[in-house]
Formats: C-alpha cells, structure tokens, sequence
C-alpha cells in the first residue's frame, strides 16, 4: 500500500462512487417509469356553454383543467354548445357525459355527480365603468339607489341582495341575458354597475366592492356513474402533484382580484414612520417556510410571497421563529387558515388568501387511525383532526419530518399534512413505501393573520396589499418554491433498490479501508498542517482586532482634533495623520485578504447585481478622485438587456475599485481613464461578462509584467515613487477573479499606459423575477449637508447604551454620539451593559451599541443575555455591534447571535451615523 500514490488512490475513489452514483440513477429511473400515465384514450363529450374566441378553441379557466384532466384520466374531449340550461338538461340525460362550472345546490345534487374536490372558487365583485366617478371604491353610501345589472339565472344575485341590505343600501337589479349585454348596458348608462365574477369581463372597469365566494364543480352524467371515478382520480393526482393548479389559471384568466385598493391618509401617514413587520414562521414546513441551512435565512412559499407583497410598501420585515407568543404579539404576522371564525377564537385579524392547500392523509396503505401523528402548532390541518373521534389518540411531534418518521416507524398509523408538504415528502425515497392520499372534502385556504392588538394601520396596509398582489407573480413564487426538488443522499440509493445498495456497501466498504489506512499513513502531518492553518488563523484574527483598536484611538482623536479651530501647520499635520491612517489601515486589510486568498478561506455571497447599482457605486468613488487630478473618466457598458448577473457586491467592487484607483495614482493630468463592460447571454441562465479598465498613465515596463501579480512585488521606478503602494493589491485582485472563475490579463507600453481585462461566465436571472427586483438596494452615498442636518435632527434626543472596554475608544464614540445631541450611558463589559439595560424603564433606550471583545462576559454572550430577557423591549431594541472584528464571517456571527447591524471599527462617521438612523 505503501507504493501506491496519492493520485492512483484518488482515481479509485473517484471511480468507484461515479459506479454507486450510476447505479442510484438507474434506479430512480425505472421507479419514475412506475409511475407513468397507462396508455389508451376515450372519448368524452363535454357540455360547453362559453363563447368560443376567434380561432374557435376553448381556451378559458375550464378548457385549459380539463384538458390537464385528460391527460391524466387518458380522455379526449367532444364539446357540445348550448346555454347553460341546455348543458345542465344533456347531463342528466346523457346526451353528454361532462359540464365544467356548476354551482353545488341540492337540486343538482339528485340527477348529477359532482366532483370530489372544487374546480375553483370564484369570487364576486360589484363593478362600473372605469370613467364613472359617482361612485369610490366601499363608499356604500353613494351606493343608495344604485341600478345594477345581473345576468337572468344568476345565483350569486341573491347573495348580493345581501350584502346591500348589510351595508344599508338599496339597489335596483336589472336582469339582461348575457354577460355582453350586461357590460353593453353599464357602457351606455342604462346601469350603474353589473355584478362580475372572476372570469367575466375584460378588466377595464373600476372595482367597487368585493361580496361573496363561491366554489364551482366539474359535473358528471349519473348514466355513466364510472365516470366520476376516473375524474376523481385525474383531480385527485392533480392536486397532489401540482398544488398551484388552480391559483395559475386564477392568475392567467381573473380579471378583477388584483386591482390595488387605494391606500387612506392615514395609512400613507403611518408609512412614513417606516413600520416594522414581524414574520413568525416554522422553519422546519418545507416548502412553506423553512430556514436554509447554510445562511439560516428563512426560505420558501411564505417568504417569498411576504417579501414580494409587502417589500415594495415600505414596511420592513423582520424574521423569526413562530412560538406560542406569536398569537400575541403585536404587529407580528403568521400563517393561519383563511378562516375567520377560526382568526376570531384566536383574536386575529386575516388577510385575502394568497394559496389553497388539499389536506393528504400519509398512510402505510391503512385504515386505522387508532394513534395520529399530529405537528405542533398545525393550523392548516386543525379542521381534520378536529373531526377526528375522541378515542383517537393524537400524538403531537415537533417536525413533520418527525411526523413522517413515526409513520413509516409504526409508532403512528397515520398523519394529515397540507399538500405542499405531502408533495415534498413524496419525492424522498425512505417514504416510498407511504401511501399519500388526497382528502377528497376537505381543502384550505391559506392567508396571513395579525393579533387584533397590532396597529390598525398596519394591519389594513397588509391586508391590501397581500389581497391585491399580481397573481401572476405569486403564482411564479407558489409554483417555484412548491417543486423543490428533494436532494437525493448516497443512503437514498438503498430505498430505490436493496441489491444495488448491497453491492454499492461493498464498493464502498473496499473504498473506507484503504481511505482509512491513507488517512493513518498521513494524520501526523495532516495534524500538524492543521495546528498550524489554526493558529495562524486565530493569530491573524487577533492582530486584526488588536491593530484596528488602536487605529479607531488614533483615527478618531485625529477627527476630533480635526473639527477644533486649528492653525494651518496643525490641520496640515493631522491631514497627513489621516492619509498615513488610512495607508495604514488599507494594508491591515490587504495582508488579511491576502492571507484568506492563500488558503482559500474567501467565501463569495452571491446575489443579483444590477449594472446600475455598480455603476454609480464607481461614479460616486472614482469620478471624484479623477476630477481633482483633471483625468478624464467614462464608462462604456453594452449590456445583455433584460437580465441582471449574479455576483459578489463586495468582492466585485474590491476587484474594479483596486484596478481604477491604480489607474488614477499612475495617469498624469490630462489624461484619460476608461472602463468598458461587455455582456453577452450564454444562454437563459448564464452570461459572459468581459470588462476592460484602460487608462492613458505611465504603462508597466515589460521586464516588470511577469511579477505584477506576485505579493509585495514593486516596479522600482523613480517616476513612481510617491505613488507606491503595499505590493498585494494586484495579487488579492488575481486571487478574487480567480475565485470566481474567472481570468485576467494585462497589456500594456511604457509611457502609453495600461489596459487589465477580465473575462468570466456567471450565472444571471431574468430582471422581472421577485429576487432581482428585491436586490435592488442603493448604496451608502454621500450625504448632502441639508440630508446631513436633517439626520442630525432625527438622531438628537435619542438614549444610546455604549458596551465598549477600552476608555479612549469610549471616550471617542461618547464624543461622536453626544455632538449629534444624543445622550450616552456606558457599560464597561457585556455583564454590566445587561444590568444597566434590565434597570432601565422599558422603551429607554433607542439603541445599543455593542463591542464583541470584552471582559466578563463578551458582545454575543451579552446579546443573547439581552434578548432572554422578560421585558417587552428586549427583542426589539436595535443592538449594533462596534467592532475591531470586521470580516464578513463576523458580520454574519453579529446577525446570527441576534443583532441589527454591523459597524467596523475604525469608525467611518458616515457609516456610523447611516447606520444608528437605519436600525431606530
């Protein structure tokens, strides 16, 4: 063994699992062919009562599910035209064998089969013409006397008979045959207004009040009684396997659900505070709302739809884990059942519904129900286990993986889950044995719900702006986030077939013995590389926080020596203390990126990254610094049109920033500097980028240009000895492209100047998707002084708890804090700062600004001590780490220990004010 190299080891290895994983292919494969749709057609005819449209097809809300029922039940279809009455008159009698939207009634029920489940349920609205101003949306009293069309033989009628009684106004109904005739007679002024359902109508009218729900049936002649079985059946797979059905044809063909509803004065007021929302959510509810494993940010159907509804209202929303509280706690949203004598036993208030889920029973193919899985705090399945009998015996588990687990176990006979869950479940392979089944009467509509404690104001802009979102779009974040795709393990290779994972173990078993006799060949000295990559790893973090303290000493006094009436000798030295400050600083940072870079310890957060942002990002740093010295600057980007790259902000700014300020420090005045950025689609997904930073300055001589990117190598020039710089900016510039798989390259000529060129392929996403417009922050830019001065305004006043050990840096942010007219308590550690907190009255402090490295108890011990405290302020007061610890592992370490922001010690003023404004 001893003979055989690391390389041939490693063959093998490679080798042996590209066999296992083939062999979990294979499969997967022959289950999914298992699966599939049997062969063979059969005629149905179809009783049509719609208008056909131009070309002749049926393409509406019904055409487009029966044709996804077909598919399924293996029919093609016969239409038949004639009214409604007709269609009702054939089915009973056979002359054909299906009608799609019935209401339920029992009439009906006698000579006709109804659908198990609903085709879908329509809502009703009062409508008039877009140019009609007598009448403002739920202003019932100018609705007094109103004259309103209906179509004759309409049930829903009634129900708005109803509903003028309940809000005290009269109506006169005027019954016209068709819908045509309904839109004509409103168009001409014979009527007011005409009731409307979702798919009536073209849209162009103006909304004046919603009234009613009612869901319609597909119907089945009672001659054929087969029939209802096998659309059953089709409806039943349909639902489970694609639970967004239904709301994307509401998103394709309602016309009136999503016209916005005018916000009141005092609602535009109230957003002008800029509210805070409190998300409570199960992170555990896949594909509902669950917490990433990696970033711990919560994901899925329900964030996407909070943050897409409410993102562009200016309210901010804030995540957190729902517990029993949350019911409680003010301006706090959670998911619940659309429900509203189950939102009035809770005491809360409920949105429009923004999904429909079916309720499936997990079984192992059993009847019993003598012991149920139940998941805590379920509200969306409540209605089943409700009808459960007493004798059941419900058992509550804390995860619905621990529900499933229960089941498949034997512990549990069975469990009910909603079937967005059932259908992520379902693609797991360990749950193959399941049977997943559709409740055929029971469906639920999912909405958000606050405590009736919460601001009214609040609650009224949630709930318009949740029932008046683009269904289209919800529709997208429904249909995305419902068909995550369950991440296969090698284990899962043993569910799809025991004989291939029997051989497979063997593989592998051969594999661990010689990666364990490798790994004993080679722990000593893997151990001591390791020892070593930890302590230089724990020594570069300590100098890092030991160097910037001093720093923030010696950068602050300057500042504040700074704004003293000083003689011109005195401004002039602390301006060359600032310059040697930042020089200084500067280099801290590039030895510690470079040190990441060499071994491979940089991580890149990926988000979009509009081309805009960047560009006035480069216009507001570099345009400056070029007018002073009389460069000229341009930017010249052609850009793919319609999508947007994703990127690392900070790392692709660092890379563009660096190669422009070396371009500034080497041209001469008069000269020029240009940045040329070219994208071109690969395809859908992905998209080249190629930029070129050129500039007209000195050039790079040619015997220097093989060691530009070497650490610390300098060009020894006497034309450039004021401007030179540490060595390692070119090397962290090349070590950063390159990890992110790009390359970059360098031409230039002595005394004509220099051109880099970076060359990549990323990934990009389509500009209208909810995740690029959402990462359209804006950056920290300069503050005009009138901006300054109305800040300074906000802040004054305002109660600041310093947690900091060090007195200059104390006596340094107390002078920064109380010049703003803020008033400062200090705490010298973490222990003291949650006793001063705890013996305030609750609402004292505005803010509290926390070091991280302190005596007795550290910023994070003292953050969590903070946060567990049995107070009502002690969850909400923004807490602020100020700190020498200023990598993006530490940002993060900050934000996951319950933090609001992050400020990085040297303390930037403009940061530091930006960011006390922002978290209060």
């Amino acid at each position: 063994m001893g003979s055989v190299s690391k390389k041939t080891v490693s063959g093998i290895i490679f080798l042996a699992i590209c066999l296992i994983l083939s062999m979990g292919t294979f499969a997967h494969v022959a289950y999914a062919e298992d699966e599939a749709t049997p062969s063979g057609s059969r005629e149905i005819k179809v009783g049509w009562f719609f208008s056909n449209d131009e070309e002749g097809s049926y393409a509406d809300y019904s055409h487009e599910y029966l044709e996804a029922v077909a598919q399924q039940a293996g029919w093609h279809y016969t239409f038949v035209n004639g009214t409604f009455s007709e269609c009702l008159q054939w089915c009973e009698d056979g002359t054909v064998d299906l009608m799609p939207y019935t209401l339920k009634t029992d009439e009906r029920e006698q000579y006709l089969n109804y659908a198990d489940l609903p085709e879908g349920t329509e809502k009703m609205y009062l409508v008039t013409s877009e140019s009609n101003d007598r009448f403002s949306y739920e202003d019932y009293a100018s609705f007094d006397g109103m004259v309103v069309a209906t179509m004759n033989g309409d049930a829903n009628t009634d129900y708005f008979r109803a509903f003028a009684a309940k809000k005290n106004f009269s109506v006169q109904i005027v019954t016209y045959p068709d819908y045509q005739s309904m839109f004509d007679a409103v168009n001409a002024g014979e009527a007011d207004a005409f009731i409307s359902g979702d798919y009536q109508g073209t849209g162009t009218y103006k909304l004046l009040a919603k009234f009613g729900e009612q869901p319609f049936y597909f119907v089945a002649t009672k001659t054929k009684p087969e029939l209802i079985g096998e659309l059953n059946g089709a409806m039943s797979f349909i639902d489970l396997n694609y639970p967004d059905f239904q709301s994307d044809l509401t998103a394709r063909y309602g016309v009136y659900q999503n016209q916005m509803t005018e916000l009141s004065a005092d609602e535009k007021a109230y957003l002008e505070t800029s509210p805070t929302l409190i998300a409570c959510l199960r992170s555990d509810r896949n594909p509902l709302a669950y917490k990433d494993s990696e970033s711990e940010d919560f994901k899925g159907i329900v964030p996407d739809v909070l943050d897409y509804a409410i993102g562009s209202s200016g309210i901010n929303i804030q995540y957190q884990n729902f517990s029993a509280e949350s019911f409680r706690e003010r301006n706090a949203v959670i998911v619940c059942p659309y429900d509203f004598n189950w939102a009035d036993e809770h005491d809360l208030c409920i949105t429009a519904p923004f999904a429909t889920v079916s309720i499936v029973r997990v079984s192992q193919n059993s009847s019993s129900e003598s012991t149920v899985a139940h998941l805590v705090d379920d509200y969306l399945t409540y209605d089943v286990y409700d009808q459960l009998p007493d004798d059941v015996n419900v058992v509550d588990y804390d995860s619905v993986q621990d529900c499933m687990d229960a089941v498949r176990s034997g512990e549990a006979d069975c469990v009910y889950l909603s079937s967005y869950e059932a259908g992520y479940y379902s693609q797991i392979p360990r749950y193959n044995v399941l049977t997943f089944e559709t409740l055929s009467d029971i469906t639920q509509q999912v909405s958000f719900g606050m405590s009736n404690a919460s601001d009214p104001e609040l609650v009224s802009i949630v709930e318009k702006y949740v029932g008046t979102i683009d269904t289209e779009e919800i529709r997208a974040i429904v249909s995305d986030d419902s068909r995550m795709v369950y991440s296969e393990s090698l284990t899962d290779v043993f569910y799809h077939s025991p004989m291939v994972g029997v051989i497979a173990a063997l593989v592998l078993g051969v594999i661990l013995i010689g990666m364990v006799v490798l790994a004993m060949l080679y722990r000593r000295k893997s151990r001591q590389a390791a020892e070593a990559n930890a302590a230089k790893s724990e020594f570069l973090s300590r100098i890092s926080h030991d160097m910037r303290t001093p720093m923030n000493g010696i950068m602050g006094m300057t500042r504040i020596a700074a704004e003293q009436d000083n003689p011109p000798k005195t401004v002039d030295c602390l301006e060359k203390i600032d310059t040697s400050s930042k020089f200084l600083l500067g280099l801290i940072n590039n030895v510690l990126d470079m040190s990441k870079a060499e071994e491979g310890k940089i991580r890149l957060d990926i988000e979009p990254y509009r081309f805009e942002l960047f560009s006035d990002y480069l216009e507001a740093v570099i345009k400056p610094a070029c007018d002073e010295k009389g460069i000229e600057f341009a930017i010249e980007p052609h850009l793919a049109l319609g999508y947007v790259p994703l990127m690392d902000r900070q790392r692709t700014d660092q890379i563009v920033l660096n190669l422009l300020s070396n371009a500034v420090k080497f041209t001469s005045s008069g000269g020029k500097i240009t940045l040329e950025v070219d994208e071109r689609l690969v395809d859908s997904g992905h998209m080249e980028i190629k930029a070129k930073v050129a500039d007209t300055g000195i050039g790079i001589s040619e015997k220097f240009l093989p060691h530009l990117f070497e650490p610390f190598a300098q060009e020894q020039r006497n034309d450039i000895s004021e401007s030179r710089g540490t060595g390692l900016g070119l090397p962290i510039v090349k070590q950063l492209v390159e990890k992110m798989n790009g390359t970059i390259e360098v031409q230039s000529k002595m005394g004509e100047g220099s051109a880099f060129i970076l060359r990549g392929i990323v990934e990009c996403v389509p500009e209208d998707k909810p995740w690029a417009r959402r990462a359209d922050a804006t950056r920290a830019a300069d503050v005009t002084d009138d901006e300054a001065d109305a800040r300074d305004a906000r802040l004054a006043g305002l109660n600041v708890l310093l947690c900091e050990d060090h007195p200059l840096n104390q006596e340094i942010t107390r002078l920064l804090l109380e010049k703003k007219g803020m008033r400062v308590d200090i705490a010298e550690n973490g222990r003291r700062a949650v006793e001063e907190f705890s013996a305030s009255e609750p609402g004292f402090f505005n803010v509290i600004l926390m070091d991280i490295r302190m005596p007795l108890m550290d910023g994070y011990e003292a953050t969590g001590a903070l946060r567990a405290l049995d107070r009502v302020d002690a969850k909400r007061v923004p807490i602020v780490a100020l700190t020498a610890d200023a990598s993006a592992e530490d940002v993060r370490k900050c934000m996951d220990t319950g933090m609001n922001g992050h400020i990085a010690k040297p303390i930037d003023a403009q940061i530091f004010f930006e960011t006390i404004e922002d978290v209060v």
